[in-house]
């Protein structure tokens, strides 16, 4: 493991993180507010530390395949501690615990909160507190590489394809910076569409920045505690056409600009995320029609396609308290909850693509069985799908259905986690989504500490889809574990 060009990297990404922190504070001295002095002290130890990182001296250039899940593991990790050091220290969250599991909830784009009252943050924390969103949704990573690529011989790649969530990583340049700044240029246009939107409308420019942060990010951080449901019909159906929009392959937005809109509009994992969405929309509004849950059908549209978009791209928001559903809507929404949206796009879960490929390797194993001398192809997207990519998937699944199956063991231990409170937690962490039922709707304050370390290490395998985080917890525990055996043995000798 090449560790001195790691700890540039980690540096590199402590001085980005020292840089990003001065816009809270220059708003904190807008605004008149002493919680500029907590962003000036974390700026400051971030930097230096940064610094010294970054001014390593290492031979080797390169990082292999799981020096970059590592890389990557590592970075979100310190970016979380870095981030969650002004909330602390201000007081807003006196938990370093829960600190971290705020920031790690803003990076993963996760959405679920620590606190009780949002609303008692200062302008300056809560801009801070929903700009991780923003940082964390296109990926740190991706940025840096996009500014000052560290690592050469093909480093960069194996960086990318650890942050980048979906099966496999698109390339829409040859090089990987130019492709990063393609990315990342989307994503600001995008965002800066919908602030101009919101604005349009009458939201200030502090608070549709903020929205259009947790909507390009499908983060899900509102500067209320009632979410979305203070904005009017009119701007919450901007958020969910910007939501849907985020939700979308962010290369795709690349073909359409480059004039080949038809590829794009064609693309396979799109038209399956369209299908989703209108089918999942269709069903949840005759359920909440049928059980009359609201006035008019044009209420129970507006709210339900906005839920729904919501959902899918596992954004968080919410207008309407979704435990008035009926069950029928709310397994819906368990269901869907695991599905997320198209690869290369901000939102978390499984991914579309990944449910794709998952059914036609199914559907293709079972043809097998009945004609084994059969020779069959999975084709996903017009292409035909290579094996590995296919195991890949495969091992994937497994791995995430162990790790939930171990988060729902440990969260039922917590006084707080009966059966569905444990199931909806674990779903809306793992799967990075925000929304949550029963006693999952709403803070996680009331859950123990372990419960909530669970919590965190789920949400960072959901944004980072499993590979990194395992690595990462890998080569901590096995250090300690080779130590341990040692101790154990010297014991032993001296024994005999």
């Amino acid at each position: 493991m090449n560790k001195k060009l790691i700890l540039k990297v980690i540096g590199l990404i402590m001085m980005i993180e020292a840089a990003l922190l001065v816009v809270p504070l220059l708003l904190a001295l807008f605004y008149h507010e002493h919680d500029w002095i907590y962003f000036l002290y974390t700026i400051i130890g971030s930097g230096v530390i940064g610094f010294v990182l970054y001014s390593l001296r290492c031979k080797k250039k390169t990082l292999h395949a799981q020096d970059g899940y590592f890389t990557v593991g590592l970075a979100w990790v310190v970016l979380a501690a870095v981030a969650a050091v002004p909330l602390c220290v201000s007081g807003y969250i006196p938990s370093y615990l829960d600190a971290i599991f705020e920031t790690v909830s803003g990076f993963t784009t996760s959405g679920v909160t620590i606190m009780d009252d949002v609303e008692i943050l200062s302008y300056s924390m809560q801009f801070w507190r929903i700009m991780t969103h923003w940082v964390g949704g296109m990926g740190i990573l991706v940025f840096m590489l996009a500014i000052s690529p560290v690592a050469g011989g093909g480093s960069a790649i194996h960086m990318l394809r650890a942050e980048s969530p979906g099966p496999t990583t698109e390339k829409i340049s040859p090089r990987i910076s130019t492709t990063a700044r393609y990315l990342y240029l989307i994503y600001i246009i995008l965002t800066v569409l919908q602030v101009i939107c919101l604005m349009i409308t009458g939201l200030s420019a502090y608070h549709s920045t903020l929205i259009a942060f947790g909507t390009m990010a499908t983060g899900g951080f509102s500067y209320s505690n009632a979410s979305l449901a203070m904005l009017t019909v009119g701007q919450r159906n901007i958020v969910t056409v910007f939501m849907l929009l985020a939700g979308v392959n962010f290369a795709l937005y690349f073909l359409a600009v480059t004039g080949k809109i038809k590829d794009a509009i064609k693309n396979e994992e799109f038209l399956w995320y369209a299908a989703i969405y209108v089918i999942g929309c269709v069903a949840m509004t005759i359920s909440v029609c049928v059980r009359h849950v609201y006035d008019t059908v044009g209420d129970a549209i507006h709210r339900v396609t906005f839920t729904m978009a919501a959902l899918i791209t596992t954004t968080g928001y919410s207008c309407t308290n979704v435990d008035l559903w009926p069950w029928f809507a709310k397994h819906l929404i368990l269901l869907l909850m695991f599905f997320g949206a198209c690869a290369g796009s901000t939102a978390g879960g499984i991914k579309v693509s990944r449910v794709g490929i998952m059914i036609k390797s199914l559907r293709d194993s079972l043809h097998n069985l009945i004609h084994p001398r059969s020779v069959n192809r999975v084709r996903f997207n017009y292409k035909e799908v290579p094996h590995d990519v296919i195991r890949s998937v495969r091992f994937y699944f497994c791995l995430f259905i162990v790790l939930y199956a171990i988060s729902m063991v440990i969260v039922s231990l917590d006084p707080k986690g009966d059966f569905i409170t444990a199931f909806a937690a674990v779903d809306t962490t793992i799967g990075n989504n925000g929304i949550g039922l029963e006693g999952a709707n709403g803070p996680f304050s009331g859950f123990a500490w372990y419960s909530k370390v669970v919590f965190i290490i789920d949400m960072l395998i959901g944004r980072l889809e499993i590979f990194p985080v395992i690595i990462l917890l890998n080569s901590i525990i096995t250090p300690a574990k080779n130590a341990g055996r040692a101790v154990i043995k010297e014991i032993r000798r001296h024994r005999v």
